[in-house]
């Protein structure tokens, strides 16, 4: 791994810039890299009389031997503005490039695995499901890009004579990310066997598993003994599985936001002893939706929600 660093401050303006570059690599964990085959394993038990080896919805997964380190090359640039009367105020804009080769990701297909009819009654048998198999590789290429507006504002530094707006403190941020990839397409056949021959290669204009963008906006209030929090947080709709010919075979996750808010009380001057109540995900947001199609809800493929959660209570330390 290596890198350089530089910073360069405009004087005493408040003006900062700064740039980094560098590359690096990430190793495969040992259990990616074991030549497993778990449905194998459990079809030569289960001829060996070991039937109890396993439940219907266990995933069968395969290990690959052959998987590379992954490498990266990251290009960043940013500008900091400082400011206020002991420049306790920020802006910050960055902007960041990152190229991945071997990147390493895990797919799933289905195959065919012989397991027991009844887990708890093992003299019925076994029978043949599809089941899902995981399995680890090296995808050809990922190229990531994009931008990250933040800030910090202290009203006690801006407005310092309305005094009741110098507890206010407010911590926006802003993130937008774009990129594509390049994903090996295996063969089925070999993969049921444990072996890993990739037939060809597919583009796809955009990124699996990454929201363009993200967004959150942080609120604070702190007033003598009273600490007042309130944050929002947004992530946008993602893809989840590779595009196809067929549009109703991309999976998306929904767009998910939520708010949560805690407020503290501190007894004592002395002791930091305080009264608290926090509430998460006010907005009852799901926790996860996923979907098929091009419309949200229509085709809803899984849906789990939390729920809201409350909590109140007395802590301190001595």
């Amino acid at each position: 791994m290596s890198s350089v660093v530089g910073t360069y401050r405009v004087g005493e303006t408040g003006h900062v810039f700064r740039f980094a570059y560098g590359n690096s690599l990430t190793r495969p964990d040992y259990r990616e890299l074991v030549p497993f085959n778990l449905g194998e394993a459990n079809r030569q038990l289960q001829a060996a009389g070991v039937l109890n080896l396993t439940n219907r919805d266990e995933e069968f997964d395969l290990g690959n031997p052959n998987l590379r380190e992954q490498t990266s090359e990251n290009l960043d640039l940013a500008w900091e503005y400082y400011f206020g009367p002991r420049n306790a105020n920020t802006i910050s804009v960055s902007l960041f490039s990152k190229d991945l080769e071997d990147f390493l990701q895990e797919d799933v297909y289905t195959r065919d695995i012989e397991v027991l009819i009844d887990p708890e009654d093992p003299s019925l048998g076994t029978e043949m499901v599809r089941a899902d198999t995981r399995f680890w590789s090296n995808a050809s290429t990922r190229h990531i890009e994009g931008f990250e507006v933040s800030g910090y504002f202290s009203f006690a530094d801006l407005l310092p004579d309305v005094r009741w707006l110098s507890g206010f403190k407010l911590v926006p941020n802003y993130s937008y990310i774009v990129g594509d990839q390049t994903d090996p397409i295996f063969d089925t056949g070999e993969l049921e066997q444990g072996n890993f021959v990739v037939t060809d290669f597919e583009f796809i204009p955009s990124l699996r598993n990454q929201a363009k963008q993200i967004h959150n906006m942080q609120v604070i209030y702190e007033w003598q003994r009273l600490s007042v929090r309130a944050s929002y947080n947004y992530i946008s709709e993602l893809q989840v599985t590779a595009s196809t010919a067929a549009i109703s075979d991309i999976t998306f996750d929904v767009e998910r936001e939520n708010v949560d808010l805690s407020v503290q009380y501190r007894l004592t001057k002395d002791n930091d002893i305080r009264l608290f109540v926090e509430g998460d995900n006010l907005t009852d947001s799901p926790d996860d939706e996923k979907y098929v199609g091009n419309t949200p809800g229509l085709f809803t493929t899984s849906y789990a929600t939390v729920g809201r959660r409350f909590v109140a209570g007395i802590r301190g330390s001595f």
